[in-house]
C-alpha cells in the first residue's frame, strides 16, 4: 500500500529505491586490459561508460568506465567498428568543472588506425555525418582539422581555447542516446556557437578559457562564466543560503552569505573559512563545520553538513526567481521530486518519488507502486489533486531554477521545499550522496 504521506504535504520516502551509492567499487571499475588507449574528452571524462559495436553488429560491448583522466583501453580484438561513450549525469564527471556532469549524453568515433585516439564532440559529428569528414567539418567551422581531431585539451595552438568552448558547448546539444540526434541541425548549432564565439567573445577580447557557451530557452544563444572550483561558485558574489529540512529552515529561515579572500561574512556574523575540493570548512572561534558539495552550477549549490546532515540550497542572489510551468513543460513528462521528509524533526530523511504526467493525470511511483491523481495548472501553480482522496489539494509554485533543476515550494508553506529533476540519474546521485553522508 502506498505510503499515507504520499498524500500529504510531503508526499513520499523512497530510501530504498535510490540506487547505488558512490562509493560502490564495482560501479567504478575501469578497463585495464591490453590494447590502444583512448582519451575521452569534453574536457577530460572520468567515471564515463564506454562501449564498442564491431563492425556489421548492433550490439554494445561494453568495456567499462573511463578512469580519473579520461583514458580507456580499446582491447586488440577492436581493429574496426563504432566506440560509444555514454556520460552519465551524476556519474561522470568532466575536469572542465566542479562535481558530476548534469546532463547525459552519448559521443562516438569510429574506429580507426588513421585517427588520433580520442572520442570527441567533433568525432560525434564525424561518425553520425556519413556525408562529412573531419576535414569537410573543419572547413565548416574554418578550424585547423588536426586541431579538432585530437587532443584539443592539452594543445598549445592558438585556436585551442576557441575549440575546447565549442565543444563545451556542443556537448549540451547532444542526445543521451546517439540515434536520437539530428545530424544536420547538430551541424548548424556548431556553425552558429562558432561564429558567435568569433565574433562575441573574442572580438570583443574576452578569455574563452573563463567563458562558458549556453542556448537558453529561447534558442538564443549567451555566455557566462565557466566554474571549475567550488571557490569559483562562492566568491563570486553574495549567496542565499537556506535548509531543505523544515525544521532547520523554520529556525534559520533564508540568510545571505559571501565569501571573500577567506572570511566568511554571515548576515554581519563573521568566520574564516577554507576550501579543500569540494568540501567547505568554516570556523566560528573555536567551532567549526564542515560542508560537503554535491552539486554545483552557475547559479546554485547543493552541499551537506557533515554534522547536521540536512541538505543545503546556496543560490545567487541576482538568480531569476519568477519561473512559470507550461503544460507543454510536464505532458508526457516524467519528473523526480527530491525532498527531505523528516516532516518536524532535524534528522533528515532523504527522500524521492517519481512523477509522471499525462493531459489530466499524473502518477506517483514508490518501489513500484502507483497512484494516479489528478491535476491542473493554474498561473503557474502545479495542483495535485489530492481532495479525490479525501486530502486537502497540493498546490506548488515555482521558486528558483537552474538549467537542470526546480525548486518548489508549497503555496500554503507547509510543506517541504522540494527539488524537481527532470534527469533521473541526476536525481538518484543527489540521493545517494545525501544518503552516504547521512551514514
Amino acid at each position: 500500500m502506498i505510503k499515507k504521506t504520499l498524500l500529504s504535504l510531503s508526499i513520499v520516502s523512497l530510501l530504498s529505491a535510490c540506487g547505488g551509492s558512490s562509493s560502490d567499487d564495482s560501479a567504478n571499475k575501469v578497463n585495464k586490459s591490453s590494447g590502444t588507449e583512448y582519451r575521452v574528452i569534453d574536457g577530460y571524462l572520468a567515471n564515463a561508460d564506454v562501449c564498442v559495436i564491431k563492425t556489421d553488429e548492433s550490439d554494445c560491448n561494453e568495456l567499462g568506465k573511463t578512469d580519473s583522466n579520461g583514458l580507456i583501453v580499446i582491447p586488440e580484438s577492436y581493429t574496426a567498428g563504432q566506440i560509444v561513450v555514454s556520460a552519465i549525469a551524476g556519474q561522470t564527471s568532466d575536469n572542465d568543472g566542479v562535481g558530476f556532469i548534469a546532463q547525459s549524453y552519448q559521443m562516438v568515433a569510429d574506429i580507426s588506425v588513421d585517427t588520433p585516439n580520442v572520442i570527441t564532440p567533433y568525432t560525434t559529428l564525424d561518425a553520425l555525418d556519413t556525408d562529412k569528414t573531419m576535414a569537410d567539418i573543419a572547413n565548416d567551422l574554418g578550424l585547423d582539422k588536426e586541431l579538432i581531431s585530437g587532443d584539443y585539451v592539452a594543445s598549445a595552438a592558438a585556436e585551442q581555447a576557441q575549440v575546447h568552448l565549442l565543444a563545451r558547448a556542443l556537448v549540451t546539444q547532444l542526445s543521451k542516446q546517439k540515434e536520437d540526434n539530428d545530424t544536420s541541425e547538430l551541424i548548424k548549432q556548431a556553425t552558429k556557437i562558432n561564429d558567435y564565439i568569433k565574433f562575441d567573445l573574442i572580438n570583443e577580447g574576452m578569455d574563452l578559457d573563463l567563458n562558458n557557451i549556453f542556448i537558453d530557452k529561447e534558442g538564443e544563444i549567451k555566455h557566462r562564466r565557466l566554474i571549475t572550483s567550488l571557490s569559483d561558485f562562492l566568491e563570486e558574489g553574495e549567496l542565499t543560503q537556506f535548509s531543505l529540512n523544515s525544521s532547520y529552515f523554520n529556525d534559520e529561515g533564508v540568510r545571505a552569505v559571501t565569501f571573500s579572500n577567506g572570511e566568511a561574512d554571515l548576515e554581519g556574523n563573521i568566520a574564516t573559512y577554507t576550501i579543500t575540493g569540494n568540501q567547505l570548512t568554516t570556523s566560528f572561534g573555536s567551532e567549526q563545520e564542515t560542508d560537503q558539495f554535491i552539486y554545483v552550477s552557475n547559479d546554485l549549490s547543493l552541499s551537506v553538513p557533515l554534522a547536521d546532515k540536512d541538505l543545503t540550497v546556496m543560490h545567487k542572489s541576482e538568480i531569476d526567481e519568477t519561473k512559470f510551468w507550461t503544460e507543454d513543460d510536464l505532458i508526457g513528462e516524467t519528473f523526480y521530486f527530491v525532498f527531505d521528509d523528516s516532516a518536524d524533526s532535524k534528522v533528515p530523511d532523504p527522500s524521492m518519488v517519481t512523477v509522471s504526467f499525462s493531459e489530466s493525470t499524473l502518477t506517483m511511483t514508490e518501489e513500484g507502486q502507483e497512484i494516479t491523481l489528478g491535476w491542473s495548472l493554474q498561473g503557474g501553480e502545479l495542483t495535485f489533486k489530492l481532495s479525490a482522496l479525501g486530502e486537502n489539494d497540493l498546490v506548488y509554485s515555482q521558486y528558483l531554477s537552474d538549467n537542470n533543476m526546480v525548486l518548489v515550494k508549497s503555496v500554503d508553506g507547509q510543506g517541504p521545499l522540494t527539488l524537481v529533476l527532470k534527469d533521473e540519474n541526476l536525481a538518484r546521485n543527489i540521493i545517494s550522496e545525501w544518503l552516504l553522508l547521512n551514514k
